[in-house]
């Protein structure tokens, strides 16, 4: 079905967790009246629901290097990189980016046996 190979439980556990603020990933949203606001995201789940936003603004090269170094992702961060130079505007990057997450958290989730409502 999807790109990615099914997850180990520590990967699953380990895409979960929450990460420090140290190790959180920063995000923009732009809003006409009010400009960029800054969104920190302290877990993958964060950082899909921010790529669903209108107008999300990221640097994709720092978001592989945090899924690869912080999530301990490799897999996920390659098929990224390959994603982002294969795309050709910020809208088909966070398209593209975007439905990679979602496939690897709906991967996790089965191998961990979460449901969507859990938190």
């Amino acid at each position: 079905m999807g790109v990615l190979k099914v997850p180990s439980r520590r990967l699953a556990r380990q895409v979960f967790r929450e990460v420090s603020f140290e190790d959180r990933f920063e995000g923009y949203i732009l809003r006409e009246r009010a400009g960029a606001r800054l969104v920190p995201m302290y877990r993958l789940e964060e950082l899909v629901a921010f790529l669903n936003d209108r107008h999300p603004r990221l640097d994709f090269e720092d978001l592989e290097a945090w899924v690869r170094n912080i999530m301990d992702d490799t897999e996920l961060a390659d098929h990224i990189r390959g994603a982002l130079s294969e795309a050709e505007s910020d809208q088909s990057r966070c398209e593209a980016v975007r439905g990679l997450l979602e496939e690897r958290l709906g991967q996790c989730r089965e191998a961990s046996g979460r449901n969507d409502g859990e938190a």
